[in-house]
């Protein structure tokens, strides 16, 4: 349980100051925020192609030479 307390330093576990006051808005305001949060994943994506298709590509000659994939992680 100690590392779990030790990870709030974590961008993945701070608040977002958007998504605060969710209950405040409207089905339309709430479908805009989302629609806005997922667009930064869409940019982060982009900026990171080039790494993602070499980690594709390495990971893809693994599985083809015998090698596993294991997936680790929340949510």
């Amino acid at each position: 349980m100690q590392n779990l307390e030790q990870r709030g330093h974590l961008l993945t576990e701070q608040i977002n100051p958007n998504s605060q006051n969710l209950d405040q808005l409207t089905s339309l305001e709430l479908v805009d925020l989302f629609n806005q949060e997922d667009t930064k994943t869409l940019d982060a994506i982009a900026a990171a192609r080039s790494q993602l298709a070499q980690a594709i590509d390495c990971t893809a000659k693994a599985l083809r030479q015998g090698g596993c994939l294991f997936y680790v992680g929340a949510g």
